[in-house]
């Protein structure tokens, strides 16, 4: 058979394409991806290959599609470079890593929407000995990679715990997401070395790179990742080249528009160019915007992961680490999937706690009632030490040393009938709560009231709820009469000696590993689990903020500038801590010895 000959012309032809599309990135990702990028992603992928840095902050805001871009990224690099080893890890473990390489094969075989279908990316992926032709990712245990013709690697890996599962791995570009959750001494101690390899892609005097990226969202000042930006902002001021901040909060996005008039606006302002526009991750700022009147964040929260503006931790008694500790109970690690990996209920695991919307374990009800325009708040613990049964990471069920916060909800404006009517609700959804407590000095009387009025107007079929002590005479509730058994209420006279001793508690016990904030995956396919986990979320914040100042023999507790900071799911998991104290001294007396009235707060736990 004849050789296929081609011409001198010819032969220069393919290294002049290939430089062209390196020196122009988004013409390559037009062409060879089939994607049209946003502003903000074409500018984003540009300043990372051509600003010259080798260390690289990207903060960016929720919904700005910052995963994406790290897909786009590295799949350019891999197909425009040879022998190209590009690393994408989570902070939150194997999963998050997982996730991008997932993007990486979505975009591969064109399945976003507005992708144009081309098919180059695909032919270059070196599929091996592979027979599942369904993925293109050669999914090992402890790796998972996408592999190339030209040699170039896109891999992910389990950090661990301590990073020590990812030690000796080499890399021309590490990208870190949700850097606000991986420890500084990882990243400095395991990461960075990545980076000493120095292999030179094109020739010797062409070399790409070595460069490290860190992204995701602000939030304390406290943590490490805010000063880390903190210090890139200062070496940046001192002209050092080697660092690079590229932000983009949601002011700076394309909106996407919703109406037929708005997009008839856009068309003139974009000269007709709106309806050749099809990115794949729209923005759409009304959205965002809207969050921000939700019950589920507040104000300094919002503007943290939109705007990229560092909260501060303003409270004196329960420390930045406590709190963070307390909201990130790793229930398995990234060896245990390694090791599991063929347990076919892997993907059901979560590895922190996580939020739940029901469950019939033995738990306690804490409640805020609100004062005028104020909020309503609901929180539940999950006692663990009297749960039943061996503990299952899986369900994650059974006796455990700790409690945990499972749920958490607040509502302005709540009025007392359409509170009594969620409390019982709450009740047939977590059967296994033993008490309820709520303050009796801030609405507490008025809603108990409410209680026998919504069964008694026959809104619930459900046994009163009332609290043994409100009574007259003879053990029995003043409106209940001898009608109930349903008597778990228990109507709390806080004064500055009972929130000193319980705060004194939980600190104790957040300090001891005894107490936790459900810390799971901030995203679920259920969208009231995800609401949960905001409001939880939301109740770790509030500790953050509570200060004290001393009165005659106790503190009192409160927050700066009541307006901004609240505290009402704070007060509601106070609440429900002093039920796990009374349930756990309860549970340690002789039967004959359990007594029906109020018991004092212990601080046995």
């Amino acid at each position: 058979m004849n050789k296929i000959q081609r011409s001198r012309d010819e032969l220069f032809l393919y290294p002049k394409i290939l430089m062209f599309y390196r020196n122009h990135r988004i013409l390559a990702v037009r062409d060879i991806l089939g994607l049209q990028l946003a502003p903000h992603q074409r500018l984003d992928l540009k300043l990372q290959a051509y600003g010259g840095a080798s260390d690289i902050i990207r903060l960016f805001s929720r919904g700005m599609s910052k995963t994406f871009g790290i897909a786009v990224d590295s799949l350019i690099d891999a197909l425009l470079y040879t022998k190209l080893k590009v690393l994408l890890l989570g902070s939150g473990g194997f999963r998050q890593g997982k996730f991008i390489l997932e993007e990486v094969e979505r975009i591969i075989k064109c399945e976003l929407d507005g992708q144009e279908k081309k098919n180059f990316a695909l032919k270059m992926v070196d599929m091996g000995n592979k027979r599942n032709t369904n993925t293109i990712i050669n999914k090992n245990p402890d790796m998972w990679t996408i592999k190339f013709k030209g040699g170039s690697v896109i891999a992910t890996a389990p950090i661990g715990t301590s990073g020590d599962t990812i030690r000796g791995f080499r890399a021309h570009k590490v990208h870190v997401d949700e850097r606000k959750d991986l420890k500084q001494e990882i990243k400095d101690r395991v990461i960075r070395p990545f980076n000493i390899i120095d292999y030179a892609v094109v020739t010797q005097d062409n070399q790409f790179n070595n460069i490290n990226i860190d992204s995701g969202t602000l939030d304390y000042e406290e943590s490490d990742y805010v000063q880390q930006y903190y210090s890139f902002l200062k070496n940046i001021k001192a002209g050092d080249k080697r660092y690079m901040v590229i932000k983009f909060v949601y002011p700076d996005a394309f909106d996407v528009a919703d109406s037929e008039e708005e997009y008839r606006y856009y068309s003139r302002v974009f000269d007709q160019k709106l309806k050749f526009w099809s990115v794949p991750y729209g923005i759409k700022v009304d959205k965002i915007e809207s969050s921000l009147g939700e019950d589920t964040t507040d104000e300094e929260g919002w503007r943290a992961e939109y705007l990229c503006e560092p909260m501060r931790a303003t409270g004196d008694y329960y420390s930045y680490n406590l709190i963070k500790s307390a909201s990130r109970k790793l229930l398995v690690d990234d060896q245990w999937f390694l090791n599991n990996a063929d347990n076919e209920n892997i993907d059901s695991v979560n590895q922190y706690l996580a939020p739940k919307n029901e469950s019939d374990e033995v738990c306690v009800l804490g409640i805020d009632c609100a004062r005028e325009d104020d909020y309503t708040a609901f929180s539940i613990i999950r006692v663990g030490p009297l749960c039943e049964g061996e503990w299952d990471v899986v369900t994650q069920t059974g006796r455990t040393k700790f409690s945990n916060l499972i749920y958490a909800y607040q509502e302005k404006n709540m009025h007392d009938r359409d509170a009594a009517l969620f409390i019982y609700e709450l009740l047939e959804r977590f059967p296994g709560i033993r008490l309820v407590g709520m303050d009796k000095m801030g609405g507490g009387s008025s809603l108990r009231d409410e209680l026998y009025h919504v069964v008694d107007d026959g809104l619930v079929d459900a046994d009163i709820l009332y609290d043994p002590s409100d009574t007259k005479e003879n053990g029995i509730a003043i409106l209940v009469g001898n009608r109930s058994d349903n008597n778990r209420l228990r109507l709390l006279k806080f004064g500055d000696k009972d929130n000193t001793n319980v705060n004194r508690s939980i600190r104790t016990a957040m300090d001891g590993g005894l107490f936790y904030f459900s810390g799971g995956d901030r995203y679920y396919k259920d969208k009231e689990l995800e609401d949960i986990q905001k409001y939880i979320d939301l109740t770790a914040r509030q500790f953050r903020f509570i200060k004290t100042k001393p009165t005659k023999s106790y503190l009192h507790f409160y927050t700066e500038n009541r307006k901004k900071n609240k505290k009402d799911l704070y007060s509601a998991t106070i609440y429900a801590w002093h039920m796990v104290n009374q349930l756990l001294y309860e549970a340690s007396l002789p039967a004959q010895e359990i007594k029906i009235e109020n018991i004092a707060i212990t601080t046995r736990i």
